[in-house]
């Protein structure tokens, strides 16, 4: 109940407001509260970016870790493979003074051995020893800074025994205490090469002859490993199966990773994502090493990765304060130049109600309901105008309509005026001369259904054949005309005066009358879905260009009925489409063929006005 009552005070407030008011509330609604959430979410997409960015360096700064790492170890595998796969070397491996006859032979093999495996410290100073120990119990040891204690063998170390019997090839340990000297806290990592043996026949033994092993300083994986300390990040290096082997935090090591990070660690070979520990987010930047199985794993606090979020806070919110002010201050200026033009044209329009337009809006132009003036002004100008122009145009439309009236009257007078000669022509027995006024009578027949733009091909071809006959007359029967036609084309539709002006161009242009051999050929054909007439002369024919104007528009060509054929073409292509029309075939001397494409559509009539004029 009292949220109803709260609801409905609320909208009784609103509508009393003055619509200054109104706009005010409008415009915060509308832009005050969008532009504080699209703060907000500005400042969560910095922060997202600014957190994906920094996972994304420490991606590569690992990357660049574990490049490096893998380099080095692929040189020390070069440098060992080098050695361990020569003959020479293999061959000295294990053998006794009394395994040679001469026992310069012993020393020199034996100097040459030792001279191989000083050469790899010499090559890379990060190794601090190469240990050589053979099935035959026999082990050489070339260490440059230790003493080498004598008594200790590594023969019953889990690893030595796998990499003795199972190596194929080199495995890097974890880091252990190099116990083969006498120092006892040298960390190395060790680095184990098996060496096969060769037969007599020179190819290479399955089994194993001995390991070689080099001891690289674990100091190595700081350098690599090495960021600036001003930077909140710690490394790990992970063997595979989850133990710390190096850590920036000294007292992680040989810690198993946290089964929050490792378990995702393992399903990818490198990547990026957040983990809460402690309800601190850490930004995760991982990646696995193929060549030594090793994972490089950088972890940043979220309070690192965002440190420059304090500031971009507090400048969000100075901006978004600056915007406020500077809105609230538009928007009663806005609402203002709004509201008071608006009363104004509200009073105008009131009294252009009581006057029937003959106010007219004065506003002044700076504002921008002077616009709206203007254009209310030119609205009604509009109105009075259009309602001028639609009397004129009704008045224009009944004279038209006295005028075809009109028209109509002068022909029926022709009409009666020639019937009545006719008759008298037959009682006179004049038959030849009653035969014309009847062929004439048809044609004015025609002519006086002015308003008829479709008839029958029956109806086009009676009107031809009257005309043919009338023009025959006039020329003495110097030409012929020969139908050809399917009897079910005479039931299709056609337009008025198809015909009329081809035919009459035939005779009056092409035909030569002083010869008497004049022939003209009429054919009317159906086919799948379109009718073609045809009309071809004998007469002198024509040259391209005549051709081309007789289709011109511009070419005002007309016949006894005020039609050309240019315009018998337009009409079909306006009626039916541009696909139908006339197409003109002639030479100088060979005559004159004309095409007509139409639709097949059968003749239904056409329905006419009260006037006589189809609808």
């Amino acid at each position: 109940m009292r949220e109803g009552f709260f609801a409905m005070r609320s909208s009784s407030f609103i509508r009393k407001m003055n619509l200054q008011n109104k706009l005010m509330v409008i415009f915060s609604i509308a832009f005050v509260v969008p532009f504080i959430v699209f703060g907000f979410l500005s400042y969560l997409n910095i922060q997202n970016t600014l957190q994906k960015k920094t996972l994304i360096s420490n991606s590569d700064i690992i990357k660049h870790m574990q490049i490096s790492i893998d380099v080095y170890f692929e040189d020390i595998e070069k440098i060992a493979e080098n050695i361990i796969k020569d003959k020479s070397f293999n061959s000295g491996i294990g053998k006794q003074e009394e395994d040679y006859k001469d026992k310069i032979k012993y020393i020199t093999s034996n100097e040459e051995l030792f001279g191989k495996l000083s050469n790899i410290l010499i090559q890379k100073k990060e190794v601090m020893s190469v240990y050589l120990y053979t099935r035959s119990n026999i082990s050489y040891f070339v260490n440059f800074e230790d003493t080498i204690d004598q008594k200790y063998t590594p023969k019953n170390e889990q690893w030595f025994i796998q990499a003795i019997e199972e190596g194929e090839g080199p495995t890097i340990l974890a880091p252990f205490i190099d116990l083969q000297t006498n120092r006892k806290s040298l960390k190395v990592i060790p680095v184990i090469y098996p060496i096969k043996g060769f037969s007599k026949a020179g190819g290479v033994q399955s089994s194993n002859i001995g390991i070689m092993q080099l001891n690289v300083n674990f100091n190595i994986l700081r350098d690599f490993c090495s960021i600036n300390d001003n930077e909140e990040k710690d490394i790990y290096v992970v063997d595979k199966y989850g133990d710390t082997i190096y850590s920036n935090k000294g007292d992680a090591v040989k810690t198993h990773i946290k089964d929050t990070i490792w378990n995702t660690v393992q399903q990818n070979g490198e990547g990026n994502f957040v983990v809460n520990t402690n309800g601190n987010q850490n930004g995760i930047s991982y990646k696995t090493s193929e060549y030594t199985g090793w994972t490089i794993i950088m972890v940043a606090n979220n309070h690192q990765l965002i440190k420059d979020m304090t500031y971009i806070k507090m400048y969000t919110i100075i901006f978004i304060i600056v915007i406020l002010f500077l809105f609230l201050f538009l928007s009663i200026f806005i609402s203002r130049s709004i509201s008071r033009p608006i009363k104004l044209l509200e009073d105008i329009v009131t009294q252009i109600e009581t006057k029937q337009f003959e106010v007219p809006l004065q506003i002044e132009k700076k504002e921008h309901i002077g616009l709206l003036s203007d254009h209310f002004n030119k609205l009604v100008d509009a109105i009075n105008n259009m309602l001028m122009k639609i009397n004129y145009h009704h008045q224009k439309e009944k004279e038209q309509e006295y005028k075809i009236l009109e028209a109509q009257i002068n022909p029926h007078f022709i009409y009666n005026s020639l019937n009545a000669i006719r008759w008298m022509a037959t009682m006179q027995h004049a038959n030849e001369i009653a035969n014309l006024i009847i062929s004439l009578i048809n044609l004015l027949k025609s002519s006086i259904k002015l308003g008829q733009t479709f008839i029958s091909i029956e109806e086009e071809i009676n009107q031809i054949r009257d005309y043919i006959s009338l023009q025959q007359l006039r020329y003495y029967d110097s030409f012929t005309v020969e139908f050809h036609m399917d009897e079910e084309v005479k039931s299709y539709k056609t337009i008025k005066f198809v015909l009329q002006p081809i035919v009459e161009n035939a005779i009056f242009h092409g035909l030569d009358h002083e010869k008497m051999n004049g022939k003209i050929e009429i054919s009317i054909a159906k086919f799948d879905d379109f009718i073609e007439y045809c009309v071809k002369d004998n007469g002198k024919g024509m040259d391209k260009d005549t051709q081309k104007k007789l289709l011109d528009k511009c070419v005002k060509e007309k016949g006894f009925n005020g039609i050309g054929i240019n315009n018998v073409n337009e009409r079909i292509k306006n009626y039916f489409g541009t696909d139908y029309g006339i197409n003109i075939q002639s030479e100088i001397g060979e005559g004159t063929s004309v095409s007509i494409i139409i639709p097949c559509i059968l003749y239904e009539g056409e329905e006419l006005n009260d006037k006589g004029i189809d609808r």
